[in-house]
């Protein structure tokens, strides 16, 4: 015969112990989840970590530019020049990559204006800068302290001529972006706090620096001197050298001839990794200014001619609108503005190997099948 278990006496103490059981397993669950959460919190401030989920490897800095970036300590200010309706911008790989800047280190500090419609604003950024230079494109500013430097978007994108899918001819394409590459150069350039020099060679009939007239020099000056380059006039024949410091020597024009002992300046200084940039004046014409047989040893070849282009031509400009891709054109490439050359001269590679340097050879701007 089964005994029945005996009803407990106390029923509601029960009830009451099992409810308190309850209530004391919910508070130490969340106590527990509350110290999980203090812990990894704490270990986040000790040891940070970032997951990113873009797939944009452009977007991605080096560890070398990471651990550079983290060395900075001066504030830096990144204005972003922008318009909305500006179209085919990398606006969003510009955004996406300076934020990963500012990740790598807060100092930096991120900013977008609208310069046609926050024109008072971008007029106050140009006056505190000293940029001279009219805002007509998209920009970037990167600034700290007084000292400033500009780069172009259109820079920011390396271009190729591809051919078609569809009809198989040859096509202008975007085949790469080169932010990194140029932020960092730009922000270290910015905190050397020495500017490059350029050097305008003078005394051989050059265009005039520092004057307004239509074929003076002073806008370009004052162009590069926004840039925070040092624009400087170089007398070879009384420096006897072109000094250390030079980033690049330019050879504005001119119409008078050049001395065996200049040239042989400009030979010792390109012989040590220097940058020359050669401009021929329409005045010099059919005169020989000795820079001609000084390139022909550099495998390039001047000629003695003006260059026209009949469906290109304009009075006495040449309208050039076919450029190679490289990073001196690359900004005025998918652009509807031509490349405008007064009376220009053709300079063509010789494709003649030079013994002692290993160089390459490209032709930067072409005329159309009319050309002649």
């Amino acid at each position: 015969m089964s005994t029945l278990p005996k009803p407990n006496p106390h029923p509601s103490r029960r009830r009451l112990r099992d409810g308190s059981v309850f209530w004391l397993d919910l508070w130490m669950a969340i106590g527990a989840v509350l110290l999980i959460g203090v812990c990894l919190n704490f270990l986040a401030l000790r040891h940070p970590w970032r997951w990113v989920w873009h797939e944009d490897p452009a977007l991605a800095l080096s560890t070398m530019s990471q651990q550079w970036l983290r060395s900075i300590k001066d504030p830096i200010r990144v204005v972003v020049f922008h318009h909305p309706e500006e179209k085919d911008t990398p606006l969003s790989r510009i955004m996406g990559l300076l934020k990963e800047y500012r990740e790598a280190n807060r100092n930096i500090q991120v900013e977008v204006v609208d310069y046609l419609r926050e024109r008072s604003k971008a007029q106050q950024i140009q006056t505190q800068y000293q940029i001279q230079e009219p805002l007509e494109e998209e920009c970037l500013l990167f600034a700290t302290g007084d000292r400033s430097r500009m780069v172009s978007v259109k820079e920011l994108t390396d271009y190729g001529i591809t051919q078609g899918e569809e009809d198989g001819t040859m096509v202008m394409k975007a085949l790469g972006f080169k932010g990194e590459m140029l932020f960092t150069s730009t922000l270290m350039n910015l905190i050397d706090q020495r500017p490059s020099v350029v050097y305008f060679t003078q005394g051989h009939g050059e265009h005039d620096l520092n004057s307004e007239a239509l074929d003076g020099y002073l806008s370009l000056r004052q162009s590069l001197e926004g840039r925070n380059l040092q624009v400087r006039s170089l007398l070879l024949h009384q420096e006897g050298t072109i000094p250390d410091d030079a980033a690049a020597v330019v050879i504005a024009g001119g119409n008078q001839p050049w001395s065996g002992e200049d040239l042989g300046l400009l030979q010792a200084y390109l012989a040590r990794g220097g940058r020359v940039l050669v401009a021929f004046h329409f005045k010099s014409f059919g005169m020989l200014t000795g820079l001609e047989d000084w390139l022909r040893s550099w495998s390039l070849q001047v000629g003695q001619n003006v260059i026209d282009d009949i469906t290109k031509f304009s009075g006495s400009e040449l309208l050039v609108g076919q450029l190679a891709p490289h990073p001196i054109m690359n900004p005025l490439l998918g652009t509807a503005t031509p490349l405008v050359m007064p009376l220009p001269r053709s300079v063509t590679p010789m494709n003649r190997p030079l013994e002692d340097y290993d160089l390459e050879m490209q032709s930067l701007a072409f005329t159309t099948t009319n050309g002649v």
